[in-house]
């Protein structure tokens, strides 16, 4: 009986042409297809087979005994027939399709799956005959770049060769790679080096990609041999990418970057992308829901937000509370208390046991100035001359020394920065402001976020701001910075990461609105299903973990930014003003308490200066002075010459 089922297996093998003679058993074949499924670790497997293979009763027995042996060892596998156009796919991993017949008809079945269905995500493994000729039989057939196609063959001593085979692109020769051997004895032997890393080099691929020229983005210029290369951040990092797979660009400009109109057209690079008359697109595209509709995003090159910009305001409005910002209100009262408990504590010093005061000159006003000269840490005339009040002169200091020097900081930090007021922050107060037009760059991302809004504040200022001046809108970012620094109240919409770019090189000092900020990935954009778009990712990766990213980055942005004006902040006027004020107000301010005290006690001050002399005007001054310098004289203290020389002048001359 065991005999029967051997000869059996091994006519089948032999009538479906499947392996070579060598392999006399089911279940190498079996074990071949486990093998290739635990290496790339898939969900399920497709066992594809043509409607004529299957009326046999010995390919009905094959495919039998094919499931019975993989179902054993927990492999889910499906038999079905060829059709084209059928997505037959595992619920969460690619599915591999397993051909066990490379006849006529099994040719025609691939040739027409990658013409007509994107085949290229599933694992194909091909059984052909010993004596078949690979570029025979994809003499026609386009096996996509990013496909995993492996041809199996017998080969001698009871081996299985494995061959990846591949095309770079339709025109270009079969690409082939020895991925391995198999053996029923011994363990397979599989590539030591990833997919991406077999398929680095593509061979002088044309590679059609489409641009705006923006001078620090992408700026296109011809060599002395008259090849083309891009330069600016995306340019650079595009001709740095294209240099490490070995492809050749060709470069077609184009005037936007596409947007979608209402009847659902698209312009600008989408367009080309989108109907395959260019590959990709380079430039600081904004990945969108609507556009991943249409093409395909690379993985993100810079992350960047769209910000709405303003030229920063010129205030002349004198900040009152600059002054007494730097400290709250319960700091102050708490300054203001301990003031007066110093004063306090100084007059009960100042009293010695005997109810008198130690120092006659320190009145009850003169102490609370006293304090007052300390926290403002002032010298003192009178001295304190008791160990107690001079702890509580050494407290004032150190309390001082301490408030002043953050109040001091604060102060001067606050007159350096010189924040500015907005006269709104967001897009509802621009929209209640109602005086700024705001501008986005034509059929770009920043405009569907206002047309493409149904309903909300996006919508409205796209009706108000935006639409009454499409005539006018900014063909780039560029025009668009220069229109905010030279048009009166001109507000825009653009991405973060370009105004960076532009940092120095403005005609005025702009600022965003805070409450105006949209995530904003900027990346390229590439045709739907593009073979290459997983090789561009994997070479962006290494570009960015070997530093050299940062370095195109550095270069193209870093650098424009050192333009900015790093000399000291200028305070004006307007930041001193309170302090002019506070100087005038105290000067006039004493000037009329000193009239009025003329005023008041005027009968003091009318003996003025005559000559070299003071001379009294009248009979009661006159006495005054007398009775003055007379008592003067009779004491023994020391007369300076001035009291000499009026004493002599009163005797000598007599009052008129």
């Amino acid at each position: 009986m065991f005999q029967m089922q051997t000869s059996i297996c091994i006519m089948l093998l032999l009538s479906s042409g499947a392996i070579s003679a060598g392999l006399e058993k089911v279940l190498p074949l079996t074990e071949l297809i486990a093998d290739i499924y635990h290496q790339f670790e898939r969900g399920c497997i497709f066992l594809m087979t043509s409607r004529v293979q299957q009326q046999g009763f010995e390919a009905k027995i094959l495919m039998q005994k094919i499931r019975k042996h993989l179902l054993y060892e927990y492999i889910p596998i499906m038999d079905t027939v060829f059709r084209t156009g059928v997505s037959r796919r595992c619920s969460t991993q690619r599915s591999i399709y397993v051909v066990l017949k490379g006849d006529a008809e099994t040719r025609n079945y691939i040739h027409q799956s990658f013409l007509k269905t994107h085949s290229s995500r599933a694992i194909w493994l091909l059984f052909l005959d010993k004596n078949s000729s690979l570029e025979e039989f994809f003499t026609d057939i386009n096996i996509p770049f990013d496909c995993e196609f492996l041809v199996a063959q017998p080969e001698d001593d009871h081996a299985v060769g494995l061959t990846e085979v591949y095309r770079v692109s339709p025109t270009l020769p079969l690409q082939t790679y020895r991925f391995g051997n198999w053996t029923p004895a011994r363990s397979p032997t599989w590539p030591s080096t990833n997919f991406l890393l077999r398929r680095s080099n593509l061979q002088g691929c044309v590679i059609r990609a489409t641009y705006k020229h923006e001078y620090l983005v992408v700026n296109i210029v011809n060599n002395s041999d008259g090849s083309e290369v891009a330069e600016g951040y995306f340019g650079q990092m595009w001709t740095t990418m294209a240099e490490e797979i070995n492809a050749i660009t060709v470069y077609h400009e184009t005037e936007s970057y596409g947007s979608k109109s209402a009847n659902g057209s698209w312009s600008g690079m989408i367009a080309l992308v989108k109907n395959r008359e260019a590959d990709i697109g380079i430039g600081d595209f904004t990945a969108t829901s609507e556009r991943s509709n249409v093409v395909d995003f690379i993985d993100t090159v810079e992350f960047s937000s769209t910000r709405v910009f303003i030229r920063i305001p010129n205030s002349a409005d004198m900040s009152w509370n600059l002054y007494l910002a730097p400290f709250s209100y319960g700091l102050w009262l708490a300054v203001a208390i301990a003031c007066c408990a110093l004063s306090v504590c100084l007059a009960v010093t100042n009293i010695s046991y005997d109810g008198q005061k130690r120092n006659p000159t320190l009145s009850v006003v003169a102490i609370f100035f006293y304090i007052l000269g300390c926290l403002c840490q002032q010298g003192q005339r009178d001295a304190v001359n008791n160990t107690a009040g001079r702890i509580v002169t050494l407290t004032s200091y150190v309390m001082s020394l301490v408030i002043f020097a953050g109040y001091s900081a604060s102060l001067i930090s606050s007159l350096a920065v010189q924040p500015r007021a907005l006269p709104f922050r967001d897009l509802q107060g621009l929209l209640s402001d109602g005086s700024y037009r705001l501008g986005v760059q034509e059929n770009s991302a920043v405009l569907n976020i206002f047309d493409g809004a149904v309903e909300g504040v996006e919508n409205e200022v796209y009706k108000k701001l935006i639409a009454p001046f499409t005539n006018d809108i900014p063909r780039d970012d560029s025009e668009g910075f220069k229109k905010v620094c030279t048009l009166h109240k001109y507000a825009y919409a653009g991405s973060y990461f370009v105004s960076q770019q532009y940092k120095g090189a403005t005609l005025c000092q702009m600022t965003t609105l805070p409450g105006t900020s949209y995530p904003e990935p900027l990346t390229y954009i590439i045709s739907k299903k593009s073979p290459y778009k997983y090789l561009i990712n994997w070479k962006l990766a290494q570009l960015r973990e070997k530093g050299i990213q940062s370095r195109i980055r550095q270069h193209y942005i870093t650098s424009k930014a050192s333009y900015v004006n790093r000399s000291a902040t200028t305070v004006n006027l307007a930041a001193v003003a309170p302090i002019l004020v506070v100087f005038v107000a105290g000067n006039l301010i004493a000037i009329f308490l000193l009239v009025i005290e003329r005023q008041i006690h005027g009968n003091l001050f009318k003996c003025w200066p005559v000559g070299n002399s003071r001379r009294p005007e009248n009979n009661e001054c006159r006495k005054r002075y007398s009775n003055r310098l007379l008592s003067l004289s009779h004491k023994n203290v020391y007369r300076p010459p001035l009291y000499r020389n009026i004493h002599r002048s009163i005797r000598k001359h007599k009052c008129k």
